[in-house]
């Protein structure tokens, strides 16, 4: 699940079924290198992060594009929380 299955495609890594934190993008998330993640429809979103031994869930009834910063701004207030 957590395997790259698209190394040759120049995007976001994905695993059968998630978003991959690597090396190659780590650069662009909050997240731990590792960590894995996913989003739906209505604004949910979710991530796990082995490393910090931390999960987020984040679900909303919204179906708007101008709110969909929500779960990145989540994510940001959540480390942001736990930073030491």
């Amino acid at each position: 699940m957590l395997t790259p299955q698209t190394p040759h495609l120049n995007s976001t890594p994905l695993g059968l079924g998630f978003g991959l934190e690597t090396p190659a993008n780590d650069y662009m998330s909050v997240l731990s290198e590792g960590s894995f993640s996913w989003g739906g429809a209505f604004n949910t979103h979710y991530w796990a992060d082995p490393k910090e031994n931390l999960v987020g869930l984040i679900f909303t009834n919204i179906y708007q594009t101008k709110h969909w910063s929500i779960g990145e701004k989540f994510k940001v207030l959540t480390y942001q929380a736990i930073d030491d």
